[in-house]
């Protein structure tokens, strides 16, 4: 399953510790946004593992399933690298 992922999280080691949890199922398109390819099973250990590492009163993390129609209905608008969004 594809996700898009977006996150605000204040604290820099816990920031760094999710951007590279993420960098190992997808691809950075934004500073605080992944998009990633996760199997169903697995997105299950990465929400709690994510958990652990943030502060609830403070950080967020959203998380959007991708149907495959709605990956053809994304609109790209200005700079875009087509090769780092995974699409």
């Amino acid at each position: 399953m594809r996700y898009l992922i977006v996150y605000d999280i204040s604290n820099d080691r816990a920031r760094n510790k999710i951007s590279t949890k993420l960098k190992k199922y997808g691809k950075r398109i934004q500073y605080s946004a992944f998009e990633i390819e996760i199997a169903s099973k697995e997105i299950e250990r990465l929400i709690n593992e994510m958990e652990k590492l943030i502060d609830n009163t403070t950080d967020s993390i959203f998380l959007f399933p991708l149907s495959s129609y709605l990956i053809q209905c994304i609109i790209k608008l200005g700079k875009v690298d087509e090769n780092e969004v995974a699409l």
